[in-house]
């Protein structure tokens, strides 16, 4: 084991490789989900900019920096289109030109997809970099040896690069990775100019933090819980405290960081179309990132609208307080659940029982749990559950939390045994993790999405606790067709949750309800739910529990039988035999439904 440790760069390397593989080999038959189609959109519009063929006007509610870093590989390809003929591309919504970019202007979206998901795998990579280097370093920090170090770094980085959450939307064109890979590197940075103040770790903390804000706007909420952190560092350090610190702390920091905000929006100036609500007088007048502005606004103003959500069988538009407590115990791998339940437990018992020792870590430690805690405690006061994705900024923290103390724990172990490495219990227990964590990826791999823990009764039954993108987000319509050529299936019955085509891939199929609601004539319901038709029916999981539908229950005749057979844990697949011979009914205008 201490020859291992010895040669952290070789196993940190693998690990990386591992997750690169695992990212990048999955990606075959996953179709676009819900939302990536209009960050895509929008980021290769505002690349390409007016002069050719692009637009600046896309609204999408977001930072124009993981939207434009997805588009980077397809800007100069000549075969991928725009839709600047359709006149909707003058307008602000993102939806029309959304859908007719990639499914309207004849673009081949498997390979499009694929190269705009690379630099989304690329902020993976770099997420688990990140941390594994910062648990190396804080480790480092508090004497535990080399080989202690190298482990900390190692286990932190082996449960970021084997987490099936992380690999889930480390291949998707959205904002939930590129949001925690950024708040991973602006802690570190921020971590470290704290502990050894200088000019050249304050610009790049600095710089840290600016793009972080290019990512999401939820990455404001870490402004004020990086306060804190600042604010407990320079109590800690106050008899030593001068005025360069303070400079460095409140100016040059925060000013690099608007900078760097700026520089990775293209230093873009213009006029507020809307006034801001608090200048209200700017409304008009070009000032610097008027577009990050607008957005800001744009997402402000969505925030305001309920969004259906379901937990544990029950339905609600504005929410639950204990709806990501329940996602993160059940989407969480258990492995990392554990160790993580320790590490809380070491950190308890240490504040109670040996607080001299504990002093010489509290500010580490603060800096990972007043994030990690601050970001969890305001997702419960959300209205907003609509899925796991939305704590992947917390995983960072908790990854570095995790491996140095538990790192911290086995190195007092092996003192108070001076045995084999190999002897040591916790170390042990470690391994034992990590190599349990890496079975349950592989085991669900590709359906990353898909992943529940054990106690949700995996994968298979997630979808009876949440659905949505902690399950289903669209990403299966491609592999419902190669399930139809595999068995034969000539035409399905349909409810599809996602922006898919069932077109595009060949399905013929009956529309049911779906959302969004474009595959059925809502003038011609032909489905009676308390006896369907014969036939084989695709309902895909969010739709089968009735979320975005008045009626719930519309589907239920399906949803209290076992399924026939699934296309990646997200559609099910039902048969329904025929019984008796067919007949004509003439309904004279009354649907099927309303009987």
């Amino acid at each position: 084991m201490r020859k291992l440790l010895a040669r952290p760069v070789w196993i940190g390397a693998l690990l990386l490789w591992a997750m690169f593989a695992l990212a990048v080999t999955s990606l075959s038959g996953e179709g676009p989900t819900f939302d990536e189609q209009g960050f895509l959109v929008r980021g290769l519009a505002y690349l390409r900019g007016p002069a050719n063929g692009g637009t600046r006007t896309i609204i999408v509610g977001h930072p124009i920096g993981l939207n434009a870093l997805n588009a980077a590989l397809l800007v100069n390809d000549s075969t991928i289109k725009l839709p600047s003929d359709d006149p909707s591309w003058q307008e602000t919504s993102f939806h029309l030109p959304a859908e007719l970019f990639l499914w309207g202007r004849g673009n081949d979206v498997a390979r499009t997809m694929f190269l705009a998901r690379v630099p989304t795998i690329w902020l993976g990579a770099l997420l688990a970099a990140v941390v594994g280097r910062w648990a190396g370093q804080m480790a480092g920090g508090w004497r535990l040896g080399r080989a202690a170090a190298n482990g900390a770094g190692l286990l932190a980085l082996a449960l970021a690069a084997l987490d099936a959450n992380i690999l889930a939307h480390t291949r998707l064109v959205t904002t939930d990775l590129g949001l925690a890979a950024g708040a991973a590197l602006a802690g570190y940075t921020l971590w470290r100019f704290l502990r050894r103040p200088s000019w050249p770790a304050t610009i790049v903390a600095g710089v840290g933090l600016g793009l972080l804000q290019n990512t999401k706007f939820t990455a404001l909420l870490f402004v004020p819980l990086f306060g804190v952190v600042i604010l407990l560092a320079l109590w800690a350090r106050r008899r030593a405290m001068d005025r360069l610190l303070l400079l460095q702390t409140f100016l040059v920091y925060p000013a690099v960081a608007l900078l760097a905000l700026w520089a990775t929006s293209g230093f873009q100036v213009g006029p507020l179309r809307a006034p801001l609500p608090v200048v209200g007088l700017l409304g008009g007048a070009a000032v610097p990132l008027a577009d990050h502005f607008e957005q800001l606004l744009a997402i402000g103003n969505r925030m305001q609208v309920g969004a259906p959500s379901f937990l544990l069988g029950r339905y609600s538009d504005t929410g639950w307080w204990y709806y990501f407590p329940v996602a993160f115990a059940l989407k969480t791998p258990l492995p990392t659940l554990l160790l993580l339940g320790f590490a809380l437990f070491r950190i308890a018992i240490s504040i109670l029982r040996r607080r001299d020792h504990f002093r010489g870590m509290a500010f580490d430690l603060a800096a990972l749990l007043i994030p990690a805690g601050g970001y969890f405690a305001i997702a419960l006061t959300t209205d907003i559950n609509l899925g796991y994705r939305h704590l992947l900024a917390v995983l960072p923290f908790l990854f570095v939390l995790i491996g140095v103390v538990v790192t911290q724990a086995a190195a007092e172990s092996a003192r108070r045994e001076p045995a084999r490495m190999g002897r040591n219990r916790v170390a042990v227990a470690a391994v034992v993790a990590v190599v349990w964590l890496a079975l349950a990826t592989v085991w669900v791999y590709p359906h990353f999405i898909a992943f529940f823990n054990l106690l949700a009764g995996g994968p298979n039954n997630g979808w009876r606790a949440l659905v949505d993108s902690n399950i289903d987000w669209g990403q299966d319509l491609g592999r419902l067709k190669t399930w139809m050529d595999e068995h034969g299936v000539v035409r399905v019955w349909l409810s599809y949750f996602g922006e898919g085509r069932p077109e595009y891939y060949g399905i013929a199929y009956d529309g049911l309800a779906s959302f969004p609601p474009r595959l059925m004539n809502p003038a011609a319901r032909p489905f009676y739910p308390h006896d369907p038709a014969p036939g084989w029916y695709a309902i895909s999981a969010t739709t089968l529990q009735g979320v975005h539908f008045d009626d719930h229950d519309q589907f239920r005749f399906f949803r209290e039988r076992p399924a026939d057979d699934k296309v990646g844990y997200s559609i099910f697949l039902y048969h329904v035999a025929q019984r008796g011979e067919p007949v004509d009914l003439l309904l004279a205008g009354t649907q099927m439904d309303s009987l």
